[in-house]
């Protein structure tokens, strides 16, 4: 049987007003003996808040919903770690929803958390949503007055707070780290072309290789989908490109698994042969059997961040539009060595 306020104040010998202020954490004169008394009799009881009662009086669920990408890649798995973690810290629980990298999906999914009455959503938006269905989710997020937090993903369109990571940084530390070793010929498999992420990832290699004097070869930059499948049949396209080149710099980590398999299928050494540097450093990268060098993303702090933004913005509508910007580190593990003598740089950096 369910526990009520009633059954409580009766244990108690108190009135139900009495009970229903403290439960509630509302500001009265209840000495603290008989709050304690309140709660050691709630918690003995096993009472449970009816959350819909709570939320009429409040106007809060305590509830915010979270829309992922894809939930079995690592990387949005701590993600959502972090998230989950940060908001139970400030008693918000979580409604995860899992958009298979679906435009069609991300948008039922909105709808189902704003018929939840959620508090606020944290976004990681699907590769395909720009243009006109970029339009319609705006239109949507204003029509319902939703606060949301985008991650790793700004929009003009989208007035929201955002978090992103400093990709221009974490390119540009890949690619200094690749030259220092003496490499000159390296591939790249980006994200999608269409991503403000991708463009800046790009643009950081770039800037190295021209600050170096370092020729950059646009016919070795491949376009991937942050999946491994990319990955793989990137590297056979700067392979048939050209064969000599020495390593190659995935925009993330997945695609950098592709990498490892292809070389392997074509018995090319890992780091022998060809140098490999990811992007992300999720969990698995530091187990492959030849480590991955990666520049690292505070990932779980990303999902923290992200939280407590949109609990600020949950309890101040009015705050100015924060995106907060967090920074990348490279993790140098066995991936990467200085290239083979048969393949000598053309030029010292």
């Amino acid at each position: 049987m369910t526990v009520t306020i009633k059954d409580i104040a009766a244990r108690t010998g108190l009135s139900i007003t009495t009970v229903s202020l403290v439960l509630n954490n509302k500001e009265s004169r209840i000495s603290s003996k008989t709050r304690q008394l309140i709660l050691d009799t709630a918690e003995e009881l096993n009472y449970i808040p009816n959350q819909m009662a709570v939320s009429l009086v409040t106007k809060e669920t305590k509830t915010l919903g979270l829309i992922i990408m894809d939930i079995a890649n690592p990387f949005f798995a701590e993600l959502s770690k972090g998230i989950s973690a940060e908001a139970s810290e400030h008693g918000f629980d979580i409604i995860l929803c899992d958009t298979g990298d679906s435009y069609e999906m991300t948008m039922r999914s909105l709808k189902v958390l704003a018929s939840k009455n959620v508090d606020g959503i944290v976004i990681t938006l699907s590769d395909e949503i720009r243009e006109e269905k970029m339009e319609l989710l705006a239109d949507f997020l204003q029509n319902h007055t939703l606060p949301v937090v985008l991650i790793e993903r700004a929009d003009r369109l989208v007035m929201s707070d955002c978090l992103n990571v400093n990709h221009e940084k974490g390119s540009r530390l890949a690619a200094e780290h690749l030259l220092r070793l003496g490499h000159r010929k390296v591939g790249c498999i980006t994200g999608p072309a269409h991503l403000e992420a991708t463009g800046r990832r790009l643009k950081g290699v770039m800037d190295v290789f021209a600050e170096r004097g370092v020729k950059f070869r646009p016919e070795l930059v491949v376009e991937g989908d942050y999946h491994i499948e990319s990955g793989y049949a990137g590297t056979e396209k700067i392979l048939a490109a050209d064969s000599s080149v020495t390593a190659i710099y995935a925009f993330n980590d997945l695609m950098a698994y592709g990498i490892y398999q292809c070389l392997k299928d074509r018995g090319i050494r890992i780091p022998d042969r060809m140098s490999v540097v990811g992007f992300d450093d999720i969990f698995f990268s530091k187990m492959l059997y030849v480590p991955l060098t990666s520049v690292a993303l505070p990932i779980r702090q990303m999902g923290e961040r992200a939280v407590q933004l949109l609990i600020e913005r949950v309890a101040n509508r009015e705050l100015p539009r924060r995106c907060d910007v967090l920074e990348p580190r490279l993790i140098i593990r066995e991936s990467t060595v200085p290239p083979c003598p048969a393949d000598p740089p053309d030029r010292k950096a």
